[in-house]
């Protein structure tokens, strides 16, 4: 039976990974653990060395990879590209998901989700997009206010932001011009829809039975 191998699993987003593995029926898996730990599912692995990973991998006949490494630091960072080495080795290993995450923008349970869809797709994309939900900035702003209280709302107009002019929220302290500099680069590409993601690209389409947690509700639970 075709494998997946879950590493970095036993915590952070990872832990998420491996509860929808749990969950689902459909896959069997292992769990890539640098210590041992309390479950049948554990393989001790040694990430500095490519060929005992490659080893590992074949012997568990794993086709498919989901790397939630943390990368904190320049060894988490190897190993990381010791698993990517050793999956290239293997004659087994046919898709490699890497650990790329950064920002906590889309809730780890609904991540999850869609990596465990992604899995019963016979061929992966250079890069698959999931989308949570999509919101306009004003949006957002009408919708907190809703739930929190009505917020002070500065607009500041494209012109503004070709000139270097933006208005600095009163968390980053004092403007500096620096931050200014950043932060009109950003709104600026914000408003040509860089931030966006192309609808024909979203595999949220392919999948109109998995419901996301939305926006209002991680409002409504700071509220709480």
């Amino acid at each position: 039976m075709n494998e997946i191998a879950l590493a970095g699993g036993t915590s952070g987003v990872g832990h998420a990974f491996w509860d929808a593995l749990e969950a689902q029926q459909a896959h069997a898996y292992i769990l890539l653990t640098r210590k041992p730990i309390d479950n049948p599912k554990a393989v001790v692995v040694d990430y500095s060395d490519v060929d005992a990973l490659k080893s590992v991998l074949e012997a568990h006949n794993v086709t498919t990879i989901i790397s939630a490494i943390s990368i904190a630091d320049g060894s988490s960072g190897q190993a990381q590209l010791n698993l990517i080495k050793a999956a290239d080795l293997s004659t087994k290993t046919k898709r490699f998901l890497p650990s790329e995450f950064g920002a906590d923008y889309t809730p780890d349970v609904d991540v999850a989700r869609h990596v465990m869809y992604m899995l019963d797709l016979p061929t992966w994309g250079e890069t698959n997009f999931f989308v949570g939900e999509r919101l306009t900035i004003n949006e957002f702003a009408a919708m907190s206010g809703e739930v929190l209280g009505k917020f002070k709302v500065s607009c500041d107009t494209i012109e503004d932001l070709i000139a270097g002019k933006v208005t600095m929220l009163p968390a980053y302290g004092p403007p500096s011009e620096p931050l200014i500099s950043f932060f009109s680069s950003l709104y600026l590409l914000s408003t040509k829809g860089y931030f966006d993601v192309d609808a024909a690209k979203r595999e949220n389409s392919q999948v109109s039975s998995m419901k996301s947690i939305k926006i209002k509700d991680v409002i409504e639970a700071w509220k709480d």
